[in-house]
């Protein structure tokens, strides 16, 4: 028997799980950053908001997933100087450490300040080795992902620098600010192959130079329009030379942006000059993303002539090579499959080093790759194996994934959803390609729960924070689509509108359940009209015990609520003062399992029909399945948001006696 949970499979043999990836297609969270060894070109490192890393051996055409970090929200790779198997990098927690190539982590935090419980306390976007010293480096704080921009991450803007190969750090100082109060270090580089001279791009502050090895900063600003940075450049070996990728800019007070920009310097920053001929320049207003934007500008390490960059913002998005040191552009080809709909805003990108025709590029939701110098891009976290049109990932994926369902009669057919572009992914043929959306699929805005019903019947709670995207309906097994709202339903364009579970008959696909707004709708016509099912309690998830004839529940703020599918909702007492989440027994239906995630009264508890039992004290329990043909067997899994130094969620458990004991089983899991 199988499970699924979230995007990983598991196989029960004998109280041990291990896990390995479903090769679902692209990123859909988003990407932060990409490197490629100075010794093999094949060795590629990806990292990822909130997604940890990946660590690919064959140039990106498969990624393995990695081990031991303490949180995953990860900023910029440096490899060792001289030793090809160490690789730094630098995360929201602070610096981490691979002796192994990237395969597992571990934390190198010593002197830097204590490991917080509520916010990130040394938030590092780079490593810098010394060139003249191997056994010094500098860490610079900030995120050029903006994560936790302006609150929760106090050590923006530090420095600190290690003399005993990064076992120990010392404060050194904080750009645009005071300590505790600095700015967001984009990225920072050594000049050339200076030991001494070192850029920093500031956001909203500047471009920092410091001569002395790092001890002291000055800003040089002279020529550039604003003070925006993304990215400061160095030239290979050219120590006044260098480059900026300058965001867009809104002036106080003013009306519209200016667009971004690239520059460059030939005297160490003491004048810039604008070199953006064959760039786009729109400008739409204030919004940031219509506004011509650049976030990144990478030099080709073997021929300084050749730099990349893309313009970010959605109208005018594409990749962009200059061949003459960035005096002019021009846009490259870019007529490639990808598994997702979204165009070529490229925020993070890298030359491989010993090669200037690779070049790897990433956003928010896939990785581009070109071997010939832009002529031809392919996707490098997706495939379509059969050449047609079912993708299957390359082993990282990076959705942020919400909820999976296999299809009540079919086992080859199951579906999951994901927040932003990963949205909704189907398989037909026992997860091994996937089908994203479809025709009239909205392609953005986050899955929540997915219904099948009938043979070929699907429906999805679309939206995600306070955003009600509708109820997206196919009759044809996804390949169509229409959006249900209205009718009883909340409109889309409202506020406020929280959506969460969706659940229909699967022998009568007209009738259809959703809990949108924290209140339980009902469909009787498959999803033409609406009414209000319950709404005497906030709902947040609602629950089957079977595909038919089910006995329901509701886990709201008031606890748990019992009904049929002709409703008639009643609270148990006892239990956790609020349900989050809950797991019928598919066999013994009047048998429930709930969690309280994060709540006082967190953890595992079963409603046995009469009696409550807490299995579990742990409140950060997200989630619990029973095995559909075996109640013994319990499965339940932990979680915790990334918001600060040091993950709370331990992974997996499993019980086969009914929870009297369990074992955790994490093998295989990032």
């Amino acid at each position: 028997m199988i499970f699924v949970s979230g995007i990983f499979l598991y196989a029960v043999s004998a109280m041990h799980i291990e896990w390995t990836p479903l090769h679902e297609p692209g990123s859909g969270g988003r990407l932060t950053s990409i490197a490629v060894s100075p010794y093999d070109g094949n060795h590629v490192m990806l990292g990822g908001d909130m997604l940890g890393i990946g660590v690919s051996f064959d140039k990106g055409d498969s990624w393995l997933p990695t081990f031991g970090l303490p949180s995953w929200e990860i900023g910029d790779f440096t490899f060792h100087p001289e030793n090809p198997d160490i690789v730094w990098a630098a995360t929201m927690s602070g610096p981490c450490k691979s002796t192994d190539k990237g395969v597992t982590w571990a934390s190198k935090r010593n002197g830097m300040p204590d490991i917080a419980g509520y916010h990130y306390s040394v938030p590092l976007q780079k490593i810098l080795f010394d060139p003249s010293d191997v056994n010094r480096r500098l860490a610079f704080g900030g995120s050029h992902r903006h994560w936790h921009e302006s609150d929760d991450a106090p050590e923006f803007g530090a420095i600190w620098e290690s003399t005993g190969s990064g076992e120990t750090w010392g404060y050194v100082t904080t750009l645009g600010g005071t300590r505790y109060n600095g700015k967001n270090i984009m990225n920072a580089t050594f000049a050339g192959l200076s030991s001494d001279t070192l850029w920093a791009a500031v956001y909203g502050d500047g471009v920092y130079i410091s001569t002395n090895g790092g001890g002291s900063w000055s800003k040089r600003h002279n020529g550039l329009a604003f003070v925006n940075p993304a990215w400061v450049e160095s030239h290979p070996s050219n120590s006044r030379i260098a480059w900026l990728a300058m965001d867009n800019y809104l002036p106080q007070g003013a009306s519209e942006l200016l667009p971004g920009r690239i520059y460059t310097t030939t005297d160490a920053g003491e004048n810039w000059s604008s070199v953006s001929s064959g760039l786009p320049n729109i400008v739409t207003g204030t919004d940031k993303n219509r506004t011509a934007r650049y976030e990144i500008v990478r030099v080709a390490q073997t021929n300084p002539d050749i730099l990349f960059t893309s313009n970010t913002s959605w109208p005018e998005a594409g990749l962009f090579l200059s061949l003459n040191g960035a005096n002019s552009w021009s846009e490259t080809a870019l007529s490639v499959e990808k598994a997702y709909v979204s165009g070529p805003s490229m925020e993070f990108a890298c030359f491989d080093p010993n090669d200037d025709n690779v070049i790897f590029a990433a956003n928010a939701s896939y990785v581009l790759r070109t071997t010939d110098g832009g002529g031809t891009w392919t996707d490098a976290t997706s495939y379509i194996p059969d050449g047609k049109t079912n993708w299957r990932g390359r082993g990282f994926s990076g959705l942020v994934a919400k909820k999976y369902r296999f299809h009540p009669t079919n086992p080859a057919i199951s579906a999951l959803t994901a927040m932003d572009h990963g949205n909704f992914w189907l398989s037909t043929d026992t997860m091994h390609t996937w089908r994203w959306g479809g025709e009239n699929f909205p392609n953005f805005g986050g899955g929540n729960d997915i219904a099948f019903a009938g043979d070929n019947t699907v429906y999805v709670n679309l939206g995600q924070s306070s955003s009600f995207k509708g109820i997206a309906k196919s009759s044809d097994l996804g390949l169509t689509w229409s959006i249900l709202d209205g009718n009883g339903l909340p409109q889309t364009s409202g506020s406020g509108s929280k959506s969460s579970s969706v659940f229909a008959l699967a022998d009568n696909p007209g009738r259809v359940w959703a809990v949108v707004n924290q209140t339980l709708y009902y469909s009787s016509n498959g999803g033409g009209s609406w009414q209000t099912a319950f709404n005497s309690a906030k709902v947040n998830v609602l629950e089957a015990s079977s595909p038919t004839s089910p006995v329901l529940y509701l886990g709201t703020d008031n606890g748990l609520y019992k009904g049929g599918s002709s409703g008639n909702f009643n609270r148990i007492s006892g239990g956790p003062a609020e349900v989050t989440n809950c797991a019928p027994d598919p066999r013994h239906p009047d048998t429930v399992y709930v969690c309280a995630w994060r709540k006082n009264d967190g953890g595992l508890w079963r409603y046995d029909g009469s009696t409550w039992e807490q299995l579990r004290d742990d409140e950060y329990i997200r989630s619990a399945a029973v095995h559909p043909e075996d109640e013994s067997i319990l499965v339940y899994t932990t979680d915790d948001h990334p918001y600060h130094d040091v993950s709370y969620a331990t992974g997996v458990y499993f019980s086969e006696n009914y929870g009297q004991t369990w074992t955790q089983e994490n093998t295989g899991l990032a």
